[in-house]
């Protein structure tokens, strides 16, 4: 990319524990492509300058918008964090007095990481916003899909540990209340196909030269730039293990159309 031409931006998102974080590593691996953790930015669309700031200002004291990489702490990854947060901040001021968009968001990452063609933000919530992003010059949305089974044991796991004091944590503490918010998240992802990139989780991590090819051809980057070290396979099936039968009879009660549409059962 010259080095004044405005990169694209990529909205990654997904349904919660449907691989968004080891998607987005992969990602960032690429010397060509920039995407923050969780900044939520993205959602801020159509929004005075001031607005659009209010609701990011802090999230780099809630957790890292960096995402990890070899040789830095979580102290580190927060230092990072903020300094990137005040490097967007100065950079949007451009646009003060102006309505926030996509233009001025590519426009403001391009300025922080003016090497790469493609910047933006990954957050699971932004696959139920799909439609409002569809259509913008500039913007490919990427979206990840998982066995809602394994996404299932995995987000009741977190509801007992790391999600136990969050405020969502009512929306996604049993088996039916998850499966009813991933066939959502499927319904908003199938209304949007023609206007979004879509990647299998399963399919990534089990022929994962093959998937990267074609998502390194959608987003017009050169495969060889990714790193394929930490896409593993080990966690698929994991709900034989975490879930019980009535577990299992809620997710099927609730999701099981949808899971044989996708080719699940």
């Amino acid at each position: 990319m010259k080095m004044n031409q405005t990169p694209g931006l990529l909205v990654v998102g997904g349904h919660a524990r449907s691989g968004t974080t080891m998607l987005t590593k992969l990602l960032n691996s690429h010397p060509k492509i920039f995407v923050s953790n969780e900044f939520k930015n993205c959602l801020r669309f159509d929004l005075p300058y001031q607005e659009h700031l209010a609701g990011l200002r802090s999230n780099w004291i809630k957790y890292p918008i960096i995402e990890a990489y070899p040789g830095v702490n979580r102290v580190g990854l927060r230092i990072q964090s903020y300094r990137f947060s005040r490097q967007y901040q100065r950079h949007l001021s451009a646009y003060g007095d102006q309505v926030i968009g996509d233009h001025e968001i590519r426009t403001t990452l391009g300025k922080i990481y003016p090497s790469a063609t493609l910047v933006g933000d990954k957050m699971p919530h932004y696959v139920f916003s799909l439609r409002r992003r569809r259509g913008l010059s500039g913007v490919t949305q990427l979206v990840i899909y998982r066995d809602v089974r394994d996404v299932v044991r995995s987000a009741i796991q977190m509801s007992k540990t790391s999600w136990q004091k969050s405020h969502f944590v009512e929306n996604v503490n049993t088996p039916r209340k998850v499966a009813k918010k991933w066939v959502d998240a499927i319904t908003k992802m199938r209304r949007n196909v023609d206007a979004t990139i879509v990647v299998q989780y399963e399919k990534l991590v089990t022929d994962t030269p093959v998937v990267v090819s074609d998502l390194a051809n959608q987003l017009s980057v050169d495969a060889s730039g990714f790193d394929l070290t930490d896409i593993r396979s080990s966690s698929i099936g994991l709900y034989r293990g975490g879930l019980s039968e009535e577990d299992l009879r809620q997710v099927i009660e609730v999701a099981g159309p949808t899971m044989e549409q996708l080719g699940y059962v």
